[in-house]
C-alpha cells in the first residue's frame, strides 16, 4: 500500500487594472493527490508489490471525446508521478467529488475513444490489453476535492477472481509476439475498457482458444479465467510459435504437452515445464 501526497499546480486568473487596461496575473494554486492505491498482494497470479515504471490510469468521466480525459500515475519505485491530459486537472480542481475508476495491466497501452464502436459508445479503450492479460482495477471509487486536495482510496483488485497466470521460462521475450497459447481450461477474455466509473472485460473466444503472451521481468506469461479451479483436471496446453511469419504456416513449430489429475486455484501463478522439453506436433 502506498499513500502518496503530491503538490500539483494549477494556474488561476487574477485581474489587475493598471493604466487604463487589464492584465491577467496567473496565481498558484495547489492540488494534493492525497492518494491511497492498494495492490491485493495475496493474490499469488498478481503483483507482489508496486515497482518502479507501474502505471496506473485514473478515469473520473468517459465521454465520446478525444483525447479522452484521464489522468496517468506512474510508480517511481517511491511516489507516483502525475500526468493529467490538457485541462483535465483543472476541471477536477473545481469539483467537490465524484467516482473514479482505475486500471492497471503489466503491458504498456494508450488510451483512446471506442466512439465508433457501436454498441461500446462512450468507452475508453486501453489498447494491446487483449486475451491472455490480465488487468488490475478499482471501480466506483468515490473521491473528494476539500480544501485544494483530491483523496480517494483505490483498492485494486482482478476483474476474474477465477484468474489464473502461467509462465514459461525458455521462450526469449523478445519474441513474445510470434508465439501463442492455448489450454483447454482456460478462457480467452479480452479487456473491452472503461465507462465511467466501471470496466467491462468480456469473453473474446471460447475455453482453449488460442491467446497471446507478454513479456514481463524477463519472461514470458499468459493466462486467463479457469473453469476447473478447486478440482483434479488434465490440463492440455498447445503453444505455437509462427517464427515471425503468422501469415505463413508453413514454418510454424507447435509443441503440446498434457498434465494430468492438476489442481488450480484461483489467482495462482504456475511455472510451466520448459517448452524445449516439450513434444511438436
Amino acid at each position: 500500500m502506498k499513500k502518496i501526497f503530491i503538490p500539483f499546480i494549477v494556474l488561476t486568473a487574477s485581474l489587475f487594472v493598471s493604466c487604463g487596461k487589464q492584465d491577467i496575473q496567473p496565481e498558484e494554486q495547489h492540488l494534493r493527490l492525497n492518494l491511497t492505491i492498494n495492490n491485493e498482494a495475496s493474490t499469488r497470479a498478481r503483483k507482489a508489490d508496486w515497482e518502479a515504471g507501474d502505471v496506473v490510469n485514473v478515469f473520473f468521466r468517459i465521454e465520446d471525446t478525444s483525447p479522452i480525459p484521464y489522468l496517468k500515475l506512474t510508480y517511481d519505485g517511491t511516489d507516483w508521478e502525475p500526468t493529467w491530459t490538457a485541462g483535465h486537472e483543472a476541471e477536477i480542481a473545481g469539483t467537490t467529488g465524484g467516482k473514479l475508476i482505475a486500471v492497471y495491466s503489466p503491458v504498456s497501452c494508450y488510451v483512446e475513444s471506442m466512439k465508433w464502436w457501436g454498441v461500446f459508445s462512450g468507452y475508453a479503450q486501453l489498447s494491446h490489453i487483449n486475451g491472455g492479460i490480465y488487468c488490475l482495477v478499482a471501480e466506483k471509487v468515490d473521491y473528494t476535492v476539500s480544501d485544494g486536495a483530491l483523496t480517494a482510496t483505490m483498492n485494486m483488485v482482478s476483474l476474474y477472481d477465477t484468474w489464473v497466470n502461467f509462465v514459461i521460462k525458455d521462450i526469449d521475450p523478445a519474441t513474445v509476439d510470434n508465439w501463442t497459447f492455448a489450454c483447454n481450461h482456460v478462457l480467452k477474455a479480452s479487456f473491452c475498457g472503461v465507462k465511467n466509473s466501471f470496466a467491462k472485460l468480456t469473453s473474446a473466444g471460447g475455453y482453449g482458444d488460442a491467446v497471446p503472451g507478454f513479456a514481463y521481468k524477463g519472461e514470458v506469461m499468459f493466462g486467463g479465467p479457469v473453469n476447473a479451479i478447486g478440482k483434479a483436471s488434465d490440463y492440455t496446453f498447445t503453444v505455437v510459435n509462427n517464427n515471425g511469419t503468422p501469415s505463413d504456416t508453413s514454418d510454424d513449430v507447435a509443441y503440446q504437452a498434457t498434465f494430468t489429475g492438476r489442481t488450480l486455484h484461483a489467482m495462482d501463478q504456475i511455472v510451466l515445464p520448459d517448452i524445449s522439453t516439450w513434444p511438436t506436433l
